[in-house]
């Protein structure tokens, strides 16, 4: 069941203008003040540090094994999100894996369009694996951060570096044909304000100048 907090932000983004009519700063500010306030469970030690010269926040749960780590890439479209809006989640699910979390602030579109924040996820990961044993590395994100954590993966395969031992993405990658119209009608009920106008949009600007080729 949805938190109280969590409720009253999806009521909020109900009744909110819609995004196509928001700035980039408009959207972000939303964002942040709905989610930032999320709950943090007391037996989580949290602390701020840069990892290959990004922004980055680790959490690390009372008895949390320190010898497997998460690499956390928040969601947000690409173009908003942070560690404020994503702290509760990160530091739950330390508590939850027994773990240490790291979560990454990589850069986001349109100020820095892709390969950006693919670039800064895999430069987190090579930092993140020289304490920590690759195959004991899980890499995990929500909505974008799911893409983002697939493309960070490719992006280990196909320079043959050091793979993790697992990955979590919480995004729906591909669907069979009769279930996509279902999805986005629950979408559409759940989140009215996140058209496909929308998506498209913020899917345009993480592009960049790729958008113009295709």
């Amino acid at each position: 069941m949805a938190s109280e907090q969590m409720r009253a932000h999806l009521e909020k983004m109900r009744t909110a203008p819609r995004r196509e009519q928001r700035t980039i700063q408009e959207s972000r500010a939303s964002v942040e003040d709905g989610l930032s306030d999320q709950p943090v469970p007391s037996n989580v030690d949290i602390g701020d540090l840069e990892v290959a010269g990004r922004p980055a926040r680790k959490y690390v749960a009372d008895g949390a094994r320190t010898d497997r780590a998460i690499l956390y890439l928040h969601g947000g479209g690409y173009v908003m999100g942070s560690l404020d809006t994503h702290n509760s989640l990160m530091a739950r699910m330390s508590v939850a894996c027994n773990a240490v979390v790291l979560g990454l602030d990589y850069r986001l579109a349109p100020e820095h369009p892709y390969p950006a924040a693919v670039e800064d996820a895999v430069a987190a990961f090579e930092v993140l694996a020289q304490g920590t044993d690759p195959d004991q590395i899980m890499i995990a994100g929500d909505s974008a951060g799911g893409g983002l954590t697939l493309a960070c993966m490719l992006a280990l395969k196909d320079t043959g570096m050091p793979m993790p031992g697992c990955a979590a993405l919480f995004v729906a990658v591909d669907r069979p044909h009769g279930q996509r119209r279902q999805h986005a009608n629950r979408s559409q009920e759940l989140f009215p304000r996140y058209s496909g106008e929308v998506c498209r949009g913020t899917a345009t600007r993480y592009a960049g100048n790729l958008a113009a080729v295709r």
